[in-house]
């Protein structure tokens, strides 16, 4: 029988985020693997293991999780608890290659993975948990608690703060947990309990959500999801309409301005514009034909070729001065640019 939350969060219109972490940390990195060790590792369990299926895509999966856990990002609970979900998700997928748990393939994959921890250092940014997990029922109460944590900031933002009316699916999921949250809370307040991972689960969601009661989270209007999904569409339109009017306004510099005295203006800079070019243009065209002239048909042609070519003469010299003269010049700004990083200080405003 498929689970119920998957069915959830195929077919409602205000998706659960739980499913879909887990779908990421299956992906996200799997191309940034560590190929080598994971080859290896396929290579031993074959020889090992007559009847292994192997674990290489997952291990490519993880030892990129590994080497780029900084980047696996989500939401501002999940990355606050991005080490209790990665945990989550390597038990999830050993469950998945083997439901038990406590074979010798089972238990020689997990020392591997262990062992694939320390060599990426990477207990000082997550300790591993899931070994500890085998205690069944402690642990489903752990994994449910973390997700409908992580559910309940998506759900509060539809429900409350976007004011979406909730779909039968919403409602009924939010009153299965909240019956679970206040169960895991009862039980959680005697002392026997308290050490147990799904209490310290209990005790890190209510640290995260200080102002909150997860307890609390109600549905007040409850429609099916057809409907449900018609009024956020309605919603959306009506925001992008919004979205596109504030971005068109203020674009238009003559928004404020009556029909004529947009075309007025307009006639004043375009006459304004032909002015300023003219008014240019001409000067310097006739600068010019004043220089060709005196070129052309004055001595002055032939006193400037000569000149030119005495330069050109005595080109060399001229360079290598000029050179001196700028490194001169360099060693000059140098030193100023030293006296003045030397020279910065701070100066209150009296």
């Amino acid at each position: 029988m498929e689970d119920p939350v998957h069915i959830y969060y195929l077919n409602n219109v205000h998706p659960l985020s739980s499913n879909k972490i887990y779908d990421m940390l299956d992906t996200v990195n799997i191309t940034k693997g560590d190929i080598e060790k994971c080859r290896q590792l396929d290579s031993i369990l074959e020889r090992v293991f007559k009847d292994s299926m192997g674990v290489y895509f997952f291990c490519q999966s993880f030892t990129g999780n590994l080497q780029h856990y900084d980047n696996i990002t989500f939401s501002n609970f999940f990355d606050k608890f991005r080490c209790n979900f990665l945990n989550i998700w390597i038990h999830e997928q050993l469950l998945k290659k083997n439901p038990n748990s406590d074979d010798s393939e089972s238990l020689f994959i997990k020392g591997k993975i262990t062992s694939l921890w320390g060599d990426y250092e990477f207990e000082k940014k997550c300790k591993y948990e899931f070994p500890l997990y085998s205690f069944k029922e402690y642990y489903d109460k752990m994994k449910r608690l973390y997700e409908y944590a992580l559910n309940y900031e998506k759900l509060y933002f539809f429900i409350k703060t976007r004011n979406d009316p909730c779909t039968t699916e919403d409602d009924q999921y939010i009153k299965e947990s909240v019956k679970f949250y206040q169960e895991v809370e009862s039980e959680c307040e005697s002392e026997s309990d308290i050490k147990r991972m799904h209490c310290d689960a209990l005790r890190n969601i209510r640290e995260f959500y200080s102002d909150y009661k997860l307890s609390e989270l109600t549905c007040t209007r409850i429609m099916p999801a057809e409907d449900v999904l018609k009024e956020i569409q309605e919603k959306t339109e009506r925001g992008l309409d919004d979205v596109v009017f504030k971005e068109i306004t203020p674009a238009d510099s003559h928004i404020d301005l009556p029909d004529s005295e947009v075309s007025h203006s307009e006639d004043v800079s375009s006459s304004s514009g032909s002015h300023n070019a003219m008014a240019v243009s001409f000067p310097f065209l006739g600068i010019l034909f004043i220089f060709y002239s005196l070129y052309k048909f004055t001595p002055v042609g032939s006193l400037l070729n000569s000149r030119l070519l005495r330069n050109k003469i005595n080109n060399f010299d001229i360079n290598e001065d000029g050179t001196e003269l700028l490194q001169n010049e360099l060693d000059h700004e140098h030193i100023n640019i030293q006296n003045a990083e030397h020279g910065i200080g701070y100066h209150p405003v009296q």
